[in-house]
């Protein structure tokens, strides 16, 4: 079994009450993950981030050739990692790998996309 931390405001981190919950496979009632159970005050931190993160204004001021490069590397990333999304998807909710597999590269494609790299 896994244990995951939230990422907030650029950092991994755990509950604020130490909290965490089980994450089960639908298909098998298997625990596959124990994840933070984020309080209202995680919440709030969470919030708080990413209007920081928002008002920086350093993506938006970003050159648009350099956002299409990160967007594309993301694509990339997706893209080579995309049967051990799908399995992790798959576990996580229940769908079929193929259904998980096709979502994991649409959201790909979509990076793409919106990279300017691929046509509508």
């Amino acid at each position: 079994m896994d244990e995951e931390s939230m990422w907030i405001g650029g950092a991994w981190t755990s509950a604020s009450d130490g909290a965490t919950g089980e994450v089960l496979d639908p298909s098998s009632g298997e625990v596959i993950a124990s994840v933070p159970k984020a309080t209202l005050a995680d919440v709030d931190t969470a919030v708080a981030a990413s209007r920081a993160a928002f008002e920086d204004r350093s993506w938006a001021a970003m050159d648009p050739a350099q956002r299409g490069r990160v967007l594309n590397k993301m694509a990339a990333v997706t893209y080579s990692k995309a049967k051990e999304l799908a399995a992790i998807e798959s576990s996580n909710n229940g769908k079929t790998f193929r259904e998980a597999l096709s979502e994991v590269r649409y959201g790909a494609w979509t990076l793409e996309y919106f990279a300017g790299g691929k046509g509508g």
